[in-house]
């Protein structure tokens, strides 16, 4: 460790901006030690660690939410490693891939808002009469029976009819970059991997309930924004065009609350549960998945309402055929009316060519070009100094961490990095974000405090890297380290 600077004092704090906190790992240090017994010169450094999003609507239609959340941690952090003593056994396959920091957190709102009331206004509908009626009676049963669970059987479609759910499902050919792929589990990894890569946009809070707006996957597709439902019913449906058995889960989740979900079950009978929005696959006995209360799951075909004791998805029975279980909306009583579609017969996608990709370089030129110029304004009490050797290096390793789907990389891709960093003391990491404009890429990245050193002896490396999916759909990764040279 250095000899001039020392550790004189460390503490974690929680920066809260809006809906998003950033976890910070803060120390005090002493500059020059050579000068201790009669002058104390000390400033803080500031590491960021991990962020967590907690969405206000949950706070506000929960008024308190108590749990333990998982920190979303960036694959590769620089200056840290897990204390091996901490990290619990792999309960699954799927855990075994990632090392996870949680978060224990009680949040509430005092006073507590009055919550609006749900909106119930009879919509239009070119359904027939006899099917929504059996809706409305069969849904209003099972919440009164079950009122933490989450049952949908119409929603409000972008002309404003009510439409019934199971005509969101639909077997679709996912981008050509997925049907490429041989690999049928790395497949599925690259379509959930291009969904949670289109940007996501919360319908309006303000009513609960059927005011929530679906889109089609072609309206989700032109728009490139959309919530938890356009992504886990895109997800879906890409999964369905791959032969695959899948369903749209309803249910609660640890932070977003009300959320959509994907459930697939393997040619071995194994169930996983998808996050559409992050891309992320867990196993139903994961202990820390996301999914605490399951609602009910849907598919083209029925719609499977939990009615078991239990809400968590390590303890459910996921045998659709078995009614004690799980009771599905259609039965022999009430036969299937062998409702079409909605969606369309394919989605179309533009073929990626040169001036794409001439198009995609000159946006990640821009990118790394404005966040230079970012953190020498947002330093400008002090000179800012750039590491052109380390920023090189990290240039490299962002395409690796794209073809992994984000994951992190084996140790022997980082040795080159962690050898140009020998002789310095290195605080950095890469972050992944959707593309969705030049403002959000910058408050990404002033958030995390990277740039907030106080001295003039700190370099900075930055490397940016844009991958261009099928349809304009934009991986951005940015990499930003500060080194300060040992003593």
């Amino acid at each position: 460790m250095e000899k001039a600077i020392k550790k004189f004092n460390t503490s974690y704090f929680i920066h809260c901006e809006s809906n998003k906190l950033n976890i910070q790992n803060m120390k005090y240090v002493i500059q020059d030690n050579r000068e201790r017994e009669t002058n104390v010169h000390q400033r803080i450094e500031k590491k960021w660690l991990g962020s967590i999003k907690i969405p206000f609507s949950t706070v506000y239609f929960n008024n308190k939410i108590d749990g333990t959340f998982r920190l979303n941690t960036p694959p590769i952090l620089l200056g840290y490693t897990f204390d091996q003593s901490q990290v619990q056994p792999a309960t699954s396959v799927v855990d075994a891939t990632r090392i996870n920091t949680f978060l224990t957190m009680f949040i509430t709102l005092e006073p507590s808002l009055t919550l609006p009331d749900p909106f119930k206004e009879k919509l239009s509908t070119n359904e027939e009469e006899e099917l929504i009626q059996h809706a409305e009676v069969w849904q209003e049963t099972l919440e009164r029976k079950f009122p933490n669970r989450m049952f949908r059987t119409t929603v409000m479609d972008t002309s404003g009819r009510n439409v019934f759910v199971t005509r969101f499902f639909k077997p679709l050919k996912p981008p050509p970059e997925v049907e490429a792929c041989q690999d049928p589990d790395k497949a599925m990894e690259l379509a959930a991997r291009y969904v949670s890569l289109i940007p996501f946009v919360a319908d309006t809070a303000l009513f609960p309930g059927q005011c929530d707006i679906w889109s089609t996957c072609n309206q989700f597709m032109k728009m490139l924004c959309g919530d938890e439902e356009e992504h886990a019913v895109l997800l879906t449906n890409y999964f369905l065009g791959m032969g695959k058995q899948a369903w749209l889960m309803l249910g609660n989740a640890i932070p977003e609350g009300r959320t959509a979900y994907v459930l697939t079950e393997d040619s071995s009978g194994h169930f996983f549960i998808w996050n559409a929005r992050s891309g992320e696959k867990f196993s139903v006995y994961d202990n820390y998945c996301p999914i605490q209360v399951v609602g009910c799951v849907i598919n083209e075909a029925n719609i499977y309402a939990n009615i078991q004791q239990y809400d968590k998805p390590s303890q459910l029975n996921f045998d659709f055929k078995n009614s004690k279980n799980w009771q599905s909306f259609y039965t022999k009583s009430f036969p299937s009316r062998g409702l079409a579609s909605c969606q369309p017969n394919q989605l179309h996608y533009r073929r990626k060519d040169k001036k794409f990709e001439g198009l995609v370089m000159e946006l990640q030129e821009k990118i790394e070009q404005l966040l230079k110029n970012k953190i020498m304004e947002w330093r400008s009490r002090y000179i800012t100094r750039w590491n052109r050797h380390c920023t090189q290096i990290m240039r490299k390793l962002l395409p690796k961490l794209e073809e992994n789907c984000g994951k992190p990389i084996a140790e022997t891709e980082l040795r080159d990095l962690e050898d140009s960093f020998k002789s310095y003391k290195v605080s950095g990491f890469p972050l992944n974000i959707p593309y969705t404009d030049m403002d959000n890429i910058t408050e990404t990245v002033f958030s995390t405090g990277v740039h907030a050193q106080e001295t003039s002896e700190v370099e900075f490396a930055l490397a940016v890297y844009v991958h261009g999916y099928t349809n304009n759909v934009m991986s951005i990764w940015i990499y930003v380290a500060s080194l300060l040279r040992l003593r």
